[in-house]
Parts: C-alpha cells; structure tokens; sequence
C-alpha cells in the first residue's frame, strides 16, 4: 500500500464537478486527481453517483449542504494505470459532521455558498499496487468568469479554515488549521494571507496571479512556513473566487500543497468574505 497525496490535475477548478438533482434527489461527480508529491505519475478519473434515475441509485441528494455518492457503476472511473477495483465514496461535511477530526464550529468557514467535504476510495491497480483512501477532502461551488473578477474593485477580508492530510516521517494523518486572507482586487499581486496552526505550524501566503480556467478563473500563489514548527516548507495554493447572493467574490476555495523535510501535505481551503468596503 502506498501512502499518497492527491491533487485536482494541473489545478484547474474545472477538475471537481458535482452536479445535483433536486427531482430524483441524486447527485453525480467527477474528479479529475492526480497523486501529489509521492512520486507516482498517476492521474485518475473518479465518477460517483448519478442524477438521472428515479428510482434508489448511486448518490442521495438532500440539500447543497448534505449529499452522498458511491462510485458509478454505469460510467466507471478511469486511471492511466488500469484500475481492477474501484471503490469511493462521497459526502459533505454536512452529512455526517462527526466524520471531520475535532474542529469546533467557530473555526469553521461557516460558508453559505460553496460546499466541502470528504471522498474516500480503496483501487486496486493491476500491477498489485492499492490505493486507500480516507477523509481526502473537496471543496466545490459556483464559479464565475475572469472578466468578472477582473472587475472587481476595492478589499475584501476572507476568514475560514483549511484540512488536509499529511505524511510526515512516513506516518499520515489529517491536519487543520485557520485562514485569513486579504484580497486586493486592485493588485491582485499585492495581496496576502495567512495560514495558523495547521498541523501545528503557520504560513504566509503571498504573490496572488489571477488566470482563466476554462469558462470561469482561478488564481494561485506561494505559501512559505514561518515559525519554527514550519520552518524550510513551502508550497502552494490553487483555488477560486465562489459566487452567490449576488456576489461574484463572496467566498473562495480551493486547494494546497506544502513540502518539506520528510514532511509532505496536500488539502483544501474554504473562506468566506468577512469585510468589504
């Protein structure tokens, strides 16, 4: 068994699509993943649920914060490595709040737009090789134009959390820690943001580029540790702006990876917009 870390491929938005349906109270996704930082150039396809039977299927749809999926069985998920087995599973954050590690509410993004989670899988590739999976988190939601965002003018202040997992001295578990981020729409570039205590270490994130990604954006950027527990990692950070009430930048999400001696990590984060002009 291999410990690894994954990542949305090439850090396009458009890599995470969940679509839902509120007639048959199904939902269907796709991630389009590759393995993070472990060395192994293997970029999958994972499908889950579906959206068009009426009838008992693949993934329950309750509301946009409480939904469940398994793997489709009609499509199934593809690898560039053949797969023998696939197994996955898909739940938000919502669904089952015990499923997350010990957070209290208050350092939760609280978001009202976009939507996180977990997914889980056991592959089997043909090369005897296996993949387990568990609390791997997502993040997803509405994304608009580049030319919105482009057009946005002023500061806004982002506050929520990031999880992830971690593989530090060939022992992996899960990590969390708080996000503050502060948006200069003006000068992208001159933008900055923090991250405290994940895994016990602190960040600063910095050098924001705003780029098109596919019919909507994304932005990215560099996080560097900066106390002592962090200290020689970096990484970076891939996401987007997500839209609602009336907001193209209401809240932002998206994904990180850091690196380090003997220490390695990939996650998401969510934040919501606490202050504007």
């Amino acid at each position: 068994m291999v410990k690894t870390l994954f990542s949305t491929a090439d850090g396009s938005p458009s890599n995470i699509r969940i679509s839902t349906n509120a007639e048959t109270n199904k939902v269907q996704a796709e991630f389009t993943i590759d393995h993070a930082l472990a060395g192994i150039p293997t970029q999958l396809t994972l499908r889950f649920g579906d959206v068009d039977l009426p009838i008992w299927g693949r993934g329950v749809f309750a509301d946009d914060k409480r939904f469940y999926a398994i793997q489709n069985a009609s499509n199934p998920s593809t690898a560039s490595d053949p797969i023998t087995t696939t197994e996955l599973a898909l739940w938000t954050n919502g669904t089952a709040r015990s499923s997350a590690p010990r957070l209290s509410d208050a350092d939760l993004c609280g978001c009202e737009y976009l939507t996180w989670g977990f997914w889980a899988a056991n592959l089997e590739y043909a090369d005897g090789r296996v993949d387990q999976i568990s609390l791997a988190p997502w993040v997803a939601g509405e994304i608009a134009g580049l030319a919105n965002i482009q057009g946005m003018t002023g500061s806004a202040t982002y506050t929520g959390h990031v999880i992830g997992t971690v593989v530090a001295n060939g022992i992996q578990h899960t990590a969390l820690g708080n996000l503050s981020y502060s948006m200069n729409f003006d000068n992208p570039a001159a933008s900055s943001g923090a991250i405290g205590n994940y895994d016990g270490g602190n960040y600063a994130l910095s050098g924001m580029a705003l780029s098109a990604a596919g019919a909507g954006h994304k932005f990215s950027g560099t996080l560097n540790g900066t106390d002592v527990t962090a200290a020689g990692r970096t990484g970076t950070f891939t996401g987007s702006f997500m839209s609602g009430g009336g907001d193209n930048a209401a809240e932002m999400g998206g994904q990180m990876l850091i690196t380090g001696t003997n220490y390695q990590s990939a996650g998401i984060f969510a934040a919501r917009k606490t202050s504007a002009p």
